[in-house]
């Protein structure tokens, strides 16, 4: 996924959650039981590939819901699988509603369901991003410390000349 696309998908998806009234989130509901699963993190990453572009348009929702639900059927965290699943639905249910005050109408009927289920999805796909970030060891030489200063074991300070 490209990453406009993937900004696109955390976009629509994040609007979507503002207008489900994200605030309301129940405290812990963005647990997911276990770190994610590579094969779960392929998953979910892959969700909006099919289309170059995502946007709040009607045919794109629908494309939207599919790729959530599609990927709701291959993972196989169970947290994880309900939420896709729930969203999906979600998506499916604002797209097949006509006119905006219908679709308003099911955004308003799925302000908890929405925004626990974005939690879990957007706990799960930070868990994924992050996963793979590896910080270099870095050894400083060490200097003496005036008395009474210690650093705790393994800590290092640079030595520092001072300009007299």
């Amino acid at each position: 996924m490209g990453g406009w696309t993937k900004a696109r998908v955390v976009g629509v998806s994040a609007a979507v959650a503002v207008l489900l009234g994200a605030v309301f989130v129940a405290p812990g509901s963005a647990s997911v039981a276990r770190a994610t699963s590579s094969a779960d993190c392929n998953v979910i990453q892959s969700i909006g590939d099919t289309k170059s572009s995502l946007s709040a348009n009607d045919g794109d929702v629908a494309a939207l819901a599919a790729s959530f639900k599609s990927a709701s059927k291959k993972v196989s965290d169970k947290k994880l699988k309900s939420a896709l699943s729930t969203i999906g639905g979600i998506y499916k249910s604002v797209d097949s509603a006509n006119g905006k005050i219908a679709k308003a109408a099911v955004v308003a009927r799925n302000i908890r369901k929405y925004t626990s289920a974005f939690a879990v999805f957007t706990k799960a796909l930070v868990e994924c991003t992050t996963s793979n970030i590896t910080l270099p060891n870095v050894t400083i030489p060490s200097v003496t410390l005036p008395p009474g200063v210690t650093l705790p074991s393994g800590v290092t300070l640079p030595n520092v000349t001072l300009p007299r």
